[in-house]
């Protein structure tokens, strides 16, 4: 019987996609003003029933930065540092193989630049529905400081064999330069192409939500990591950054 459920807060920026960007630009802003009205209660609760958010994309803190008044700029900055928001690097969710490389420094820069003035920190980029990364890719997140990378590949329309491949692993440049790369995702047996039924959410549809207990139910043999996380109960309430950083310890 499921006894707890954790959710990791966060948005999908897909500006234009489903309505003027302008449109959804401001649904974005609107979704930062909820969430710092709920990060106001944080200092009244303890640790683990405190509300944490993880903003995807840096552009919806800039844009925000530019359109409310001082009062919200300092209350997105208290939060940011107190660890409530973790700001992701990447400004949008860039095509990263067509970018060139001074194009994909331009697109964390800002992320990483504002964490330095601000005192807050940046280490991980999460890229959403959109597969496959550029060679140069782990040079330029290193360079930044940026050790981590949440990929959320889109596997119904990226046609990727992400089966190939575990939920943690390094993703390596030429140069020697890495990038630690948790993979969404759960079946690993299949590339999306072969699979029947093919649901929203990387082929399982809502089934990820029990997907741990499942795999202990019916007696399941996972790869070592993903077993280790569905038992470990110490990353409920975390952002990426923490879990990751927990992670790279097990590895090491």
């Amino acid at each position: 019987m499921i006894e707890r459920i954790f959710l990791v807060h966060h948005t999908h920026m897909d500006i234009g996609y489903t309505d003027l960007a302008h449109e959804v630009l401001d649904q974005h802003l609107g979704h930062m003003d909820r969430v710092l009205n709920l990060c106001d209660h944080n200092e009244a609760l303890p640790e683990h029933s405190r509300f944490r958010w993880t903003c995807e994309s840096a552009l919806i803190v800039q844009e925000y930065l530019a359109c409310r008044g001082e009062p919200q700029r300092q209350r997105l900055f208290t939060a940011l540092r107190n660890g409530w928001i973790e700001l992701q690097a990447f400004l949008t969710q860039p095509l990263t193989e067509l970018a060139t490389a001074d194009e994909l420094i331009d697109c964390v820069s800002y992320a990483v630049e504002l964490g330095q003035s601000e005192s807050f920190p940046v280490e991980c980029v999460m890229l959403d529905d959109i597969g496959g990364y550029a060679g140069r890719l782990p040079t330029i997140l290193q360079r930044a400081g940026i050790r981590y990378l949440v990929a959320g590949s889109g596997g119904f329309w990226v046609h990727l064999p992400w089966a190939q491949l575990p939920h943690l692993f390094y993703l390596e440049s030429k140069d020697g330069a890495r990038v630690l790369i948790w993979n969404l995702g759960i079946d690993r047996s299949k590339t999306p192409r072969e699979m029947s039924e093919l649901d929203a959410v990387y082929g399982i549809g809502g089934a990820y939500l029990v997907r741990p207990q499942l795999q202990h139910l019916m007696n399941e043999r996972a790869r070592a990591t993903e077993a280790d996380i569905a038992d470990d109960d110490t990353n409920d309430n975390a952002d990426p950054a923490e879990v990751f950083a927990r992670l790279t310890a097990r590895l090491e």
